[in-house]
């Protein structure tokens, strides 16, 4: 009982000289006292959940940034990879060697339509899309 009023006293201490130095007295410094408990129930219902909220936000950030440089840095690699492939099967080789026995009305019009470069990057873009399904 004792100890419970030191521990009383030993906590209004503080603002019963806050309350001696303020306009208001004894109402003023139990005013601060209700403040100081509001601030503290805040705290703990509000300003540490939304720490942790804003913990997990930054986290997932950061992990979906990291998760992007990887996914670039792997269509990088796919299409180097991708290329060795083409160069090693030479298949624009292929394909050029077989247009030169066409007759030259039709390789005109090969070329104007640009059909080799759509046939070269419709190409590329399989064998990279390949070469990421099996990363």
């Amino acid at each position: 009982m004792i100890k419970n009023l030191f521990i009383f006293i030993f906590a209004l201490l503080p603002f019963m000289v806050f309350a001696a130095d303020s306009p208001s007295g004894f109402s003023g410094a139990f005013q601060s006292l209700i403040d100081l408990g509001t601030d503290m129930m805040n705290f703990v219902t509000e300003g540490v959940p939304n720490f942790f909220h804003r913990l997990t936000a930054w986290a997932f950030e950061a992990m979906i940034y990291v998760k992007f440089l990887l996914y670039v840095e792997s269509v990088k690699f796919s299409w180097q990879v991708a290329k060795v492939i083409i160069s090693d099967l030479s298949i624009s080789s292929t394909v050029m060697n077989s247009l030169s026995g066409l007759s030259p009305t039709v390789k005109a019009v090969v070329a104007d339509t640009r059909l080799i470069d759509a046939f070269n990057v419709i190409l590329n873009a399989r064998i990279t899309a390949m070469v990421m399904r099996f990363i």
